[in-house]
């Protein structure tokens, strides 16, 4: 978790050898003996060696009267790495005294809530006896793991005391697990027989809400709730089943368990399938760029000019590509250049048959089936209308009804036409050149005219025409997004879109022909629209509203509870399918994103740094009883790197799946906030915007670092998800398997096909038998479904690892979107009725303004860690939580001391504890959240230092602006409490407070946030006698 807004501070620690330390003083005394000599290990690693030193020459008489103070001391490497261990050594006695003096009381809380005991409670087994068990394992590990560490560091440490602690850490943390199995055991002993049993039962109580979350603690307490997002209210409402499934259907990501993946069903989400289309483009762009390199070297002077420089070598291709749909015998090119043309139309056609299969473009054949499903849909209706006694349920019946008999006019229409256009054309996306259309608006009308008077439409006029032509100009120059549904001549899906059906090459200066750029955005708006396809055959997402409002009737809920729900399934829809933002060109979005992006690069400057823990999340997903990283396997997957051959093809298979792109793409940024104007066709200062925030993320090392432990986890994940399929068929996977593979969607069918391949030999692996390399590349055209099922599974498998918040992490107030219900204010400020989401007597509102979103702005790894990280941990399934937490937790130390080596060392025990649990993402959003309280009521002056047992993360000084309102600046997110900054920086300067305006000017800086900078300035600043801040 990045720090956000303020430059790392702490206070500056107080002795506690006084004569009655308070209880607080015994649990900061508790750990500063656990962890102190844990992080004094570290920061002592950093000092130099001094060749000149001598030990012997600086002991004092108090340092050899204690022979273990002195052999600790010999490890010194110069006078300040002396004075440091003595330093600590007198920390580490005072902590002693502390302890000795303080009742046991504090101890033993400071034990109870050390995390590290918390994060390995047990959450497995049924009775008290079984969770004791598993927690003095548990406490073993890591009071030994613990001991290992600290033990070397502490002076006075012994090898009784080192096994006194070990068997303290069994003892506590089995009983505090036999005691949260205590009520489990009275309520289940007589129901549970064992593990098996336990699933079979839970199955029976779930059948008849198999879509429901599995029951999990937290999941089910308010703490969780609190923090909506369309898919939790729906998943958590009393909506019926086929409405959760159908959110399932459309934005499931896998993070936490369903009732019915306990007994090994799945569903793969449009989301999950639709996020691999990049991988898509990847490969289509490796072919590309792989050609013309192949030109370039059997090039010679022939070239044309410019075509040395790739982009113009693929626009001029792609503009030849559209030419040749007027003329065919235009003469051919080079070997080389027309393999370039034939890999535009192979990929295009792969996407082109899928449309025309799926029902999204129209052909007489696509029609004539749509016709046959409407007919079919319509007879269904009559007969449940026939049936239905409920008066509201007739009426939406009547409504579907006259809903889909306009769409059998429309297909019947349609299907009526001369659909046998002069130019069949090429498939290719369609996208305007706004910019160009509105400087040159009438030869664009010209072009138009003309095509309308030579492809007449019905009984046309001279003033139909002018009306027709005046239409499609101001439907193209005012549309809210580019949408893809320009296809190129004859490909119009409805009847309605023959006024744009012109053939490519008329218009070719006024529309996108770059075929990368045009490739990228088509894959960015288009394959969540198939996939959707793909998955509701030929029914719309507004056929499947209709079903669901009609179900939801039938079950009692009322007016505006449906409208509610209606409101949060098309907000799913429109993430997943990339129209969350409606208008993503108004000023708002314009000035929120540029707003966004500014303050990311005063704030995110070391976001990679704090990126590391999240190496700990590898290890709990992949260090299961059966996973690559489990103790009974970690042997042979470290084995397994030394093939670098399997190891470069699974990484392919990574990239394959639409993941570990960050750099690639320059997609890094998304892990932090929303990009909703990100498009390839952007010019001018929004493409530099672009570019630098391509250098930010990767000088600030969250872009490598990402793609990195994204392919590693990648790597480790698609062995995972094949082997486990393997076990499932043969019958030897346990039920922490069994829910990974269906909560991503995979279930015996597709296991048994996958095994298939593997017996085959197409899924290969490394030499040495180790890692799996799924090789999805040859599973063949029969397989292309599984295929993308299984490469959904992988990516968001590792978006769940690696953190990326999906579309069900997220509130739809993170969108700048709010839906309420009609009501008189909002009439009177002119908003009107959103009819998409209306229903019945119940009137909606859709509320959109990018500024909206400011106060979420960087919330998108903490929402995402909520569920994730926190929320499933309480699963007991996942049984590598134990050894994934250990891991964050040191991992959160050590970012917490690289950041700022100073300042950790300033921090008392108990800070350096919660700030690194914060850095982890252990506990989602709270943390943030707890902080940002803290922030206020210590400026507010309703607490200071002496108040609080953790103190804040930064020193907090009540700005002469007013502390309640740097306060509110600061819950309003980053941007405003950047604002705040800045006019706090100007009334400096304004109060003849020069120095310090110069420095909070430098603070305020872009980039002041990057490694070494802060060093750069100080420096600066000392020179010019400003000083430091």
């Amino acid at each position: 978790m990045a720090d956000l807004g303020k430059p790392l501070v702490a206070y500056d620690s107080m002795s506690m050898a006084e004569a009655d330390p308070s209880f607080w003083d015994g649990m900061s005394a508790t750990y500063g003996y656990q962890y102190r000599p844990i992080m004094g290990a570290l920061y002592g690693s950093t000092f130099e060696e001094d060749e000149n030193f001598d030990i012997f020459q600086h002991l004092s008489l108090g340092d050899l009267e204690n022979r273990n103070r002195v052999s600790f001391l010999t490890q010194a490497r110069s006078k300040d790495h002396l004075n440091y261990l003595r330093n600590h050594a007198d920390k580490m006695q005072n902590n002693r005294d502390v302890m000795s003096r303080t009742g046991w009381g504090s101890i033993i809380t400071a034990g109870i809530l050390d995390p590290v005991n918390l994060l390995s409670l047990p959450f497995k087994g049924v009775t008290m006896t079984a969770r004791a068990i598993s927690g003095a394992k548990s406490g073993f590990v890591i009071g030994a793991g613990v001991e290992a560490i600290r033990a070397p560091f502490d002076p006075d440490s012994s090898l009784m005391e080192t096994g006194v602690n070990i068997a303290g850490s069994t003892a506590l943390v089995g009983v505090l697990g036999g005691l949260t199995g205590v009520r489990g055991s009275f309520r289940h002993a007589k129901r549970f027989g064992d593990d098996q049993q336990a699933v079979a039962k839970a199955i029976d109580e779930t059948r008849t809400t198999p879509f429901n979350y599995k029951d999990n603690r937290f999941v089910n307490s308010p703490l969780f709730q609190a923090v909506t997002t369309p898919f939790k209210r729906v998943m958590q409402s009393s909506a019926p089943q086929s409405v959760k499934k159908l959110m399932l259907q459309i934005g499931g990501d896998g993070g936490l368990t369903q009732a019915f993946n306990i007994a090994g069903q799945g569903i793969s989400s449009v989301f999950q399938r639709s996020v691999t289309y990049f991988g898509d483009y990847i490969a289509h762009s490796n072919k590309m760029t792989n050609i013309y390199h192949d030109f370039l070297k059997g090039a010679d002077e022939r070239i044309p000019w410019g075509s040395k420089d790739f982009k113009e070598f693929a626009d001029r291709l792609g503009r030849e590509r559209i030419l040749r749909e007027a003329d065919a015998s235009r003469p051919r090119l080079s070997v080389h250049e027309e393999r370039f043309i034939d890999e535009m139309d192979l990929f295009y056609t792969r996407y082109g048959v899928q449309m025309i299969d799926n029902g999204m473009l129209a052909t007489r054949e696509s029609i004539g089936e749509t016709i046959t499903l409407l007919k079919s849909t319509i007879d269904d209706l009559s007969k449940k209308l026939k049936t239905e006694t409920k008066v509201k349920a007739q009426t939406q019946i009547k409504k579907m009804l006259g809903k889909n008999k306009a769409k059998l006019k429309d297909a019947e229409d349609l299907l009526d036409t001369d659909y046998n256009p002069k130019y069949q054309g090429v498939y290719f996306p369609r996208y305007f050149k706004i910019d160009s259309i509105a400087n040159n608006v009438d030869k664009f009308k010209g072009i138009l005219r003309q095509w309308y008077i030579d492809n007449p439409l019905g009984n046309q006029t001279s003033q139909s025409v002018d009306e027709a032509v005046n239409k499609t100009v101001d439907r193209i120059l005012n549309k809210a997004t580019m949408e893809d549904d320009f296809m190129g001549h004859g490909l119009s899906k409805h009847l309605r879109h023959r006024e744009l059906d012109i053939p490519n090459h008329l218009i070719l200066d006024f529309i996108e022909t770059n075929p990368l750029d045009v490739a990228m955005y088509y894959i960015m708006r288009t394959g969540s629209k198939i996939e959707f396809a793909n998955t509701f055959k030929g029914k719309s997402i507004n056929d499947l509203i209709d079903q669901e409002q009609l179900a939801m009737v039938q079950s009692g809920m009322d007016d505006t509870a449906i409208a509610k729900t209606t409101s949060e399934i098309l907000h799913m829809y429109d993430r997943v399918v990339g129209t969350a933002v409606h208008r993503p060109d108004a000023l708002n979005r314009r000035i929120s994103r540029a707003l966004t992006d500014w303050t990311a690069y005063v704030f995110l400057g070391r976001a990679g740094l704090s990126s590391l823990p999240e190496l700990g999340m590898i290890i709990m997903q992949h260090a299961s009883k059966q996973g690559p990283l489990g103790w009974q396997n970690i042997g042979g997957t470290l084995a397994s790197l030394k093939d670098l051959k399997a190891l470069g093809l699974s990484a392919k298979e990574v990239q394959l799946a639409g993941e570990a792109l960050d750099m690639v793409l320059g997609m890094a940024h998304n892990r932090m906030y929303e990009d909703y104007l990100r498009n390839p066709f952007v010019k001018g200062v929004s493409k530099l915007n672009e570019q630098g925030k391509r250098a930010f993320y990767t000088m600030n090392g969250l872009a490598p670092i990402t793609q990195i432990t994204k392919m590693m986890t990648g790597v480790l994940g698609q062995h995972t998800l094949v082997e486990r399929c393997i076990k499932l068929v043969k019958g030897t996977l346990d039920q922490e398997g069994i829910e990974l593979l269906s909560r991503y969607g995979l279930v015996m069918r597709d296991a048994k096909k996958i095994k298939r391949l593997f017996d085959d030999g197409v899924i290969e692996t490394s030499e040495s038998g180790n890692l799996i390399v799924s090789n999805t590349e040859a599973w063949g055209d029969v397989n292309q479904a599984l295929v993308r099922k299984f490469r959904g599974a992988l990516n968001t498998m590792t978006r769940n690892t690696i953190i990326n918040a999906t579309p069900a992490d997220k509130p739809t107030i993170i969108d700048g979107v709010v839906y309420a219900k009609m009501n008189p204010a909002l009439r009177a400020l002119g908003f009107k009725v959103d009819k998409r989401s209306s229903f019945g007597d119940t009137e909606m509102v859709r509320i959109e303004n990018g500024l909206m979103a400011l106060p979420f702005q960087f919330w998108n790894y903490t929402l995402g860690a909520t569920t994730k990280i926190l929320a499933s941990s309480f699963d007991a399934e996942r049984t590598g939580k134990v050894a994934g937490f250990t891991t964050m937790m040191a991992l959160g130390y050590l970012t917490l001391y690289l950041k700022n080596p100073g300042s950790f060392n300033r921090m008392d025990y108990e800070d350096q504890l919660a700030r690194s649990i914060d850095q982890t993402g252990i506990t989602g959003i709270y943390s943030d959240l707890f902080y940002m309280g803290l922030h206020a009521r210590h400026r507010m002056g309703d607490m200071d230092r002496d108040d609080t047992f953790i103190q804040p993360k930064y020193r907090v000084e009540a700005s002469p602006l007013g502390a309640g309102l740097e306060s509110t600046a600061d819950f309003a997110g980053a941007t405003p409490s950047y604002l705040f900054d800045i006019a706090d920086t100007i009334n400096h300067f304004a109060e003849g407070e020069t120095d310090e305006g110069i420095r909070q000017a430098l603070r305020s800086a872009p980039l002041s946030s990057l490694y070494g900078m802060r060093t750069l300035m100080g420096v600066t600043l000392d020179a010019t006698g400003v000083g430091r801040y």
